[in-house]
């Protein structure tokens, strides 16, 4: 782990991934009025079609009162084909009720608290980085400006020379834990499970952790960041993520070990972590660390996630807009999905909702098996049909490969129907103007009658028992509730 201050050159400034140190005025103590500060805001300039916006710190203006500092930047244009090397913000929006402004020409822009915080952070070791930070170099008033955005935010984060994982404030008891929060894994594994129903960490005689040490762990693992869908693409596309927590520095790599390492161990006994409710709470945190870490692992193999590892994934994170469900993760999809996806923030949800799922089942090798994850028990936006993915309806279950929601399309019929020796293979057809998904096959009976087993029976055996009519005909078959919801498995 690493600070801020530590990484300042000689000059007392800081780059993390520029050439050469621009001439930027630090030290600038004048009073806001004498920079022109009137009490407007700040007004965009039209941005030209492939272009973005990059902000840089210019200088800390004297500190007036009891308030914080105020910041001054500066806002530039760039093609995004010649842009200088830059840094791209990953970081949680937070709360937007309490504004805060910087000062860019002469007018006040206005950020979110969180934003405030990170770039006092870097102004305080005279960062010279260029960034590109969402909120700031996208006219968020302006809807077309970010329907054009959006779909280039994976290039802008693959192409940044550095992406910058905000975590938020940090307390300086956290660099004392470091090497602890490290070791914690190897520790867990050589520990003695559990004494009397408790966890007990074995910890080298003359290695002890600072007191409140999981405490310390859960501050810095259990912030709203992890929690957001926009960071998943964020970070996976990224060619270098470092995180920052207050002023310390680390790796994306070091949060995602001790991660794999946590959950490798805690699931092994997990009754007995119950009694450690501090770790208990980090599972969240957890979950959310590995989606993002294993969908980066995937497109660093060249292996986008497919529509059915991204609908969990999305249930599983949240957003402050249910249409972001769907935009947050274009940038994981190949090049001729996004072209086919058109981004329009101002679309009403359950129409983005229906062109997504549309998208998927007319596109998917295996359509049956995506509806493991529609029916109507998990939707709750009014006027979606029952084939549909409500991706407003958050699954908290864990990591995403597990995290799927639940079915009303039995997981035998699927496999009977869709698998590779199928004699089978019904066509999916998916319609947004009449909202109905048809399947063309061949239709082989007809459920007559279920007949569930005795009450006496272990739930986790109970199958429903289908008596099947005889006959068959080829025509289209619709696509319905055709089975109760605790079917599971078995004919």
């Amino acid at each position: 782990m690493k600070t801020l201050q530590s990484l300042r050159n000689e000059s007392g400034s800081l780059s993390i991934c520029s050439d050469t140190s621009p001439d930027v005025d630090h030290e600038n103590t004048a009073a806001p009025g004498s920079l022109g500060l009137e009490n407007h805001d700040y007004a965009y300039s039209n941005l030209p079609d492939k272009h973005i916006r990059l902000l840089r710190l210019e200088a800390i203006l004297a500190n007036t009162g009891e308030n914080s500092p105020t910041l001054r930047c500066k806002i530039s244009g760039f093609p995004l084909t010649a842009t200088p090397k830059f840094v791209a913000v990953s970081y949680c929006w937070g709360d937007e009720s309490n504004p805060w402004y910087l000062i860019c020409s002469g007018r006040r822009l206005r950020v979110h608290r969180n934003i405030y915080d990170l770039l006092l952070e870097l102004s305080q070791v005279r960062c010279n980085d260029w960034l590109w930070i969402d909120a700031i170099c996208i006219n968020q008033g302006n809807r077309d400006e970010k329907n054009h955005q959006i779909p280039m935010m994976r290039d802008i984060y693959s192409q940044a020379d550095l992406v910058l994982a905000w975590f938020g404030p940090a307390q300086d008891d956290l660099i004392a834990a470091w090497p602890f929060i490290q070791m914690l894994p190897d520790v867990l594994r050589s520990s003695s499970r559990y004494v009397n129903g408790v966890v007990v960490l074995q910890w080298p005689e003359d290695q002890q952790p600072p007191s409140g040490f999981l405490e310390i762990l859960r501050r810095f693992i259990c912030v709203p960041f992890l929690s957001r869908l926009w960071v998943v693409q964020e970070i996976a596309l990224a060619k270098t993520v470092l995180v920052l927590a207050g002023s310390f520095l680390v790796t994306w790599n070091d949060p995602y070990d001790v991660a794999m390492g946590l959950v490798s161990q805690m699931y092994l006994s997990t009754r007995h972590w119950a009694s450690e409710p501090i770790l208990v709470r980090m599972l969240g945190a957890i979950s959310s660390i590995l989606n993002i870490g294993s969908t980066r692992i995937e497109l660093q193999r060249n292996d986008a996630p497919s529509g059915r590892d991204l609908i969990p994934l999305s249930r599983f994170h949240i957003v402050s807009k249910p249409q972001d469900k769907v935009y947050a993760l274009l940038g994981l999809l190949g090049t001729s999905t996004r072209e086919k996806l058109v981004v329009d923030v101002g679309k009403p949800v359950e129409e983005v909702y229906l062109d997504w799922s549309a998208y998927l089942f007319n596109t998917s090798r295996s359509p049956w098996d995506l509806l493991h994850q529609a029916g109507t028990s998990s939707i709750a936006i009014a006027g979606l049909p029952s084939w549909c993915f409500d991706l407003s309806v958050n699954c908290r279950s864990g990591y995403r490969h597990g995290a799927f929601a639940s079915s009303e399309y039995p997981a035998i019929v699927r496999t009977m129907i869709d698998t590779e020796y199928s004699v089978c293979k019904p066509k999916f057809e998916a319609s947004v103007q009449e909202k109905t998904l048809q399947v063309s096959g061949w239709e082989v009976d007809h459920v007559k009658e279920v007949i569930e087993f005795p009450s006496s029976v272990r739930a986790a055996n109970r199958y429903d028992v289908l008596t099947l009519g005889l006959g068959s005909r080829e025509g289209p078959v619709s696509v319905g509730r055709f089975m109760p919801s605790n079917f599971e498995g078995g004919l």
